[in-house]
């Protein structure tokens, strides 16, 4: 049995409660999914400073510096691209592409032998996490009305 709930003067009853608890989980269900995959892309910018050795690859400095910057310049300059093409062929397809290509370039990035590899497995993996970011926000701007 449901008892009306008073806040401040409004009183509630049992189908408010419930409408309201309907409302919120729809929200978060909807909202939580995009926002894991933005936040896997923007860990995934700044984690790489601290994983990768120089020493390891057995390259220069230069090379090091090239490792997290190619996944910056790649993301940031496919980034409207990917918004482009998700206005053309709609979002969840676009969205399913950025993250294949992410994964793609994060396995190629694990397999790298040498640096240039890596580098360029960073490339691929910063086209998709542009992807993911942009189209994050797009679908949850979709989702959300202003106001």
């Amino acid at each position: 049995m449901c008892k009306p709930l008073s806040i401040i003067g409004f009183r509630m009853n049992c189908a408010d409660h419930a409408s309201r608890l309907r409302s919120f989980l729809q929200h978060w269900t909807l909202y939580d999914p995009p926002l894991c995959l933005e936040f896997r892309a923007h860990v995934d910018k700044g984690l790489d400073d601290h994983l990768y050795s120089s020493a390891h690859l057995k390259s220069s400095e230069a090379d090091y510096t090239w490792i997290n910057s190619s996944y910056l310049l790649a993301a940031a300059a496919s980034t409207p691209t990917w918004g482009k093409f998700s206005d053309i062929w709609g979002r969840k397809p676009v969205l399913l592409l950025a993250n294949m290509v992410f994964l793609g370039g994060s396995l190629i990035s694990a397999l790298s032998i040498n640096v240039k590899m890596l580098i360029g497995g960073r490339v691929i993996q910063g086209i998709g996490g542009g992807g993911l970011i942009i189209l994050s926000n797009i679908c949850i701007s979709d989702l959300f009305s202003m106001r």
